[in-house]
């Protein structure tokens, strides 16, 4: 297909570096730009080719943030430069909790028969250990009402995650 920005050298000067900031903003704190906002800057132009140009803006967005002005987009870099404070802290806060690495999981479920409070209980429960580098395990235990809670936590957590790309 070629080069995703292609379509932003036609575009004003001033609607182009708009576009751009608001694509780093969304890069650096998805809360504050919802992907909507960026479809609505270009309602002519198909979304899945915003989405690849917003998806470049983010690497670039990326590499000036861990390596500065090397393999930069030349007509990003003076945008990226003018943002470079938005770009350098909000980089660092977005994806800090990305460099914690699950290593290891484990579970076993166990059914609880009865407790010294209650002598029939039957109640299952699930534990689990989470190995995350350079962390003490995270151990959880839920009984079922409280482990489909989780599950649905984490479905919503990686619908969300989906939608900011």
């Amino acid at each position: 297909m070629g080069d995703p920005l292609s379509f932003l050298k036609d575009v004003d000067k001033m609607k182009k570096i708009e576009f751009v900031k608001k694509c780093i903003y969304r890069v650096c704190d998805p809360a504050t730009v919802p992907f909507t906002d960026l479809l609505k800057f270009f309602p002519e132009v198909d979304e899945a080719l915003i989405l690849m140009c917003f998806n470049s803006i983010l690497k670039n967005t990326e590499n000036f943030a861990t390596n500065g002005r090397d393999n930069i987009d030349e007509s990003l870099l003076p945008i990226l430069e003018e943002e470079s404070e938005v770009v350098k802290s909000g980089f660092k806060e977005q994806f800090l909790f990305a460099k914690e690495t699950l290593l290891d999981f484990d579970w076993k479920a166990n059914l609880v028969l009865e407790s010294n409070s209650i002598s029939n209980l039957n109640e299952p429960l699930v534990t689990m250990s989470f190995s995350i580098k350079d962390k003490a395990n995270i151990i959880v235990e839920c009984n079922e009402e409280e482990l489909d809670s989780l599950i649905q936590s984490l479905e919503n957590a990686k619908s969300e995650a989906q939608s900011l790309f």
